[in-house]
Order: C-alpha cells, then structure tokens, then sequence
C-alpha cells in the first residue's frame, strides 16, 4: 500500500508544479518561426524520433531478454506474442515495433486508451485519406445519413436538407461537420505520452518517467500527474503535408526552467505537441511558468496553401464526450449529378 500512496503524492506535487505552463498563449503565437527555433535549440534535446509508414520494420528492445518496460515483467511470467506497434497502427505505422511491451500491456493500452485516441483522430484521418491496420477509415455521421469513403478518390455522400455539408458558392468553399465517436479526453492524452515513452530507444532515458508509466497504467483517467491536460495544436491547410507520420521527443538541457520533456506528434494536416510529464518536473517544488512556444515546421514557411493556424486543446476531460468538428474544404468545379429515384421514401 505504500507505493501507491507515493505515487499518489508525486501526482499532487506535478499537478501543482505544472499548473500553469500554459497562462502565457497569446505570447506563443506572435513568436517569429526563427525564435521559436532558437528556443527549442536553446532548451531541449532530441532523444528519439523519426518518421514512420510503410517500409522495413524498425525494432525497438532486445529480441533476446524480452522485458516489459511498463509492467517490468519477463517472459518468465508474461507473454510477448502479439505485435506491439511503438506507434498506433490507425495513425499509418507499419514500421516501428516495440519489443519490450508484453501482451497484458498492449492489450490494456489498446482497450483504455489507443482506442481514444482512434475515435479522437479519425475524422482527421479519413479526410488526410491515412492508411489504418487495414484501410482509410470510412466515416458515418451519428444519424446515419451521411458518410464518407475512400476508394481512390474522397466520395461524400449526403442528403440534400442535411447540414452535414454546408457550401458557400461564392468562394468554392464549403464545411463538412464531422461527428466524432464517443472518446475521454484524458485517455487521449496519455494515449500520447504512452507513444512518446515507446519511441525511447535508450533504456537510460525510463527511470525519469517511472510515475508518468505508473500514471498511464491506471485506470482511473480522473487521476491526475499534471493540469491540466494541454495540447499545442497545428493546422496545416491544404494536401496532406506530411507524407509518413512524424514522432520527435525532447529532452530539456541542463539548467534551464522547462519541463522535462516535450513530445511532438505530426499525422496529415495535425501536428500536436504535449508535455510529457516527469518526477523530475517536481523536484525543486516550485511552480515552472514558462511560455513553451508552437514547435516551427518546414511548412510555416513559403506554404502554398496558406498559413498554418495554432490552437489548444484541454484534454483534462475524464467524461466520455460527443464532439463535432467542422472542417473546410476547397474545390475548382461543382458538377450536379442527378439521382435516380430508388422508390417512394428513399
């Protein structure tokens, strides 16, 4: 019973010592992109990362002494059959294996808290036409009436007096208002930081975040390790700008008053960017209130399709939410194609 008390306190002394990394926004976004840069040079270093689709298979552990690096169990008492996937399948990873995450895990990470992340980012993945386990997820709005698929081409289907798809005729615009499935925010960000932890490669890098794996283990998404739960959000408008999906984890440098660590995640048009919290976030008792600025990507600058747009999310929520998001939409031509009529009420 003592360690769980221990942790539970460590949890107290993060959720107050990183309370208010996030007060300071409205400075983040007049940030010029080579400031932006220069900070992160300045702060941090890059532990693990990379971009990762379709290709060879890249494995991280050691095939020969499998050990879980979250329930730190060994194939003497667990098992290490199924594939483990440092990254999510559903976000276009094919490649990035872990090794050291044995079954009870995965299965557990799967149900509690990739399933979150799934329902949270797959509106955004139809849309970026994103490769799943076995294909690009079609889309069914929560009244049935509406879809979307992918084969070879993006094919919307609506009724015609539904508000599923809103068009503005005078700049060949139009707003498509996605229903996303039912998913607990908190659950979506420790989803996130459970793929930061898994991209480490350098076994010495896991003693920082001994409780932040305690955390994500728990199943109680109402428990808290920092608060709140903020994610940096860039928009990238037009084609889907990155071609495989992009993981890079920092490390704060010596001597500076940043968190510990830092976890950026790029898919489609998205890039998000978390704090990944750390026992060592806590240590000096005081409360860090730094303004971590928007990562800078290639495409702030000379995008052809306009500027990136910035925002933040609070995934605090420990509630299971119903969500809707509006996405825009260009196109050069409108052709109307008549619809045979299938019978009286169709």
């Amino acid at each position: 019973d003592r360690e769980p008390r221990k942790v539970d306190s460590c949890r107290r002394r993060m959720a107050g010592a990183l309370q208010l990394i996030h007060n300071t926004a409205d400075r983040r976004k007049r940030m010029t992109v080579k400031e932006r840069l220069e900070f992160y040079v300045n702060s941090y270093d890059l532990i693990g990362g990379g971009l990762y689709g379709v290709g060879p298979q890249k494995k991280i552990g050691d095939p020969t002494n499998r050990l879980c690096r979250f329930c730190e169990k060994g194939k003497d008492v667990t098992t290490f059959r199924n594939v483990a996937h440092a990254i999510p399948e559903c976000l276009g990873n094919k490649q990035l294996i872990l090794l050291d995450e044995c079954d009870t895990c995965n299965k557990f990470f799967s149900e509690t808290l990739e399933d979150h992340l799934d329902k949270f980012t797959k509106p955004f993945r139809t849309i970026a036409q994103i490769k799943g386990k076995r294909s690009v997820p079609s889309y069914k709005s929560r009244d049935k009436k509406s879809r979307v698929d992918f084969d070879r081409v993006l094919k919307m289907t609506a009724q015609i007096d539904s508000h599923f798809i809103q068009d503005n005729d005078t700049n060949n615009q139009f707003v498509i208002n996605m229903d996303m499935e039912p998913y607990v925010p908190a659950a979506v960000y420790k989803a996130l930081v459970k793929i930061a932890l898994s991209i480490i490669e350098d076994r010495n890098e896991l003693p920082a975040f001994k409780h932040t794996i305690e955390w994500i283990r728990d199943p109680d998404h109402s428990r808290m390790m920092i608060k709140p739960l903020t994610m940096l959000v860039t928009f990238i408008p037009g084609p889907n700008p990155n071609v495989a999906t992009t993981t890079m984890l920092f490390r704060k440098k010596e001597g500076t008053k940043v968190p510990h660590s830092l976890f950026l995640l790029a898919f489609g048009n998205f890039i998000y960017q978390i704090i990944v919290p750390s026992h060592f976030d806590a240590r000096s008792g005081e409360t860090l209130t730094c303004s971590l600025p928007f990562f800078p990507s290639p495409f702030d600058i000379d995008w052809p399709y306009g500027q990136s747009r910035y925002g933040i999310t609070d995934l605090s929520n420990h509630q299971r939410v119903l969500r809707s998001v509006p996405l825009s939409m260009h196109y050069d031509q409108k052709i109307e194609i008549p619809v045979q009529n299938k019978g009286e009420g169709s």
